[in-house]
């Protein structure tokens, strides 16, 4: 069965989905999931990287070489 999407929804202020928060409960299912506390032992430090990387912009010739 054909299934038609009949409605898109962008949130470019975050007033549906709180971009901080979700990075914040990503980054402590990533900590926790993958026992990363071996190897990171500071798991605020951590999450606050996660995030940090986040909102990096990369050069355009960076991006080409990754993918």
């Amino acid at each position: 069965m054909l299934h038609t999407i009949d409605t898109v929804l962008f949130d470019l202020d975050q007033t549906l989905v709180d971009k901080d928060q979700s990075l914040i409960n990503v980054a402590t299912y990533q900590y926790e999931q993958f026992s990363l506390e071996r190897f990171i032992s500071d798991k605020r430090a951590f999450i606050a990287q996660f995030s940090q990387f986040n909102h990096m912009i990369m050069p355009y010739s960076t991006w080409l070489w990754i993918n």
